[in-house]
């Protein structure tokens, strides 16, 4: 509960956090974007020339840019890659999870099974059908 009041923004806070953000992105944009129309008019030569050095610094800062977005989608990637391997071992926990469940119904009807059988030998006169299968007669389930 002590975190939702740090991060709680009041209508005034999130205006400046939004304007801010988009000041940072122009502010980022030209950044990227007259550095290389500056450079190249600084050199000494005919337009064709300054032109030319402006498309090659360009074509370094986009390369760059490729490279730091490339640099990005190689850190998502592997990201995926490591939740996909959490996914899995917790797919396989819950395979062995659902193994174990089947045995359940299994053990449970050899339980009732055995009430069922200590029920019987409790309150059935099984002595007496034993002793007459071994042959002592209907005077032993007496005795």
């Amino acid at each position: 509960s002590g975190l939702v009041g740090r991060t709680w923004l009041s209508a005034t806070e999130q205006i400046e956090k939004g304007s801010n953000r988009s000041t940072e992105r122009w502010k980022s944009f030209a950044a990227s974007v007259l550095p290389s129309p500056i450079l190249a008019a600084l050199v000494p030569g005919t337009l064709a020339t300054k032109c030319t050095v402006a498309a090659a610094l360009a074509a370094v800062q986009c390369a760059y840019s490729v490279v730091q977005a490339e640099g990005t989608v190689a850190r998502a990637t592997d990201a995926v890659a490591i939740k996909s391997r959490s996914a899995a071992v917790c797919d396989t926990y819950a395979n062995q999870g659902a193994r174990s469940g089947a045995i359940l119904p299994y053990t449970s009807a050899l339980s009732a099974l055995c009430a069922a059988a200590t029920a019987a030998i409790v309150e059935l006169p099984i002595s007496g059908f034993v002793s007459t299968l071994m042959g002592g007669g209907a005077g032993a389930a007496t005795a």
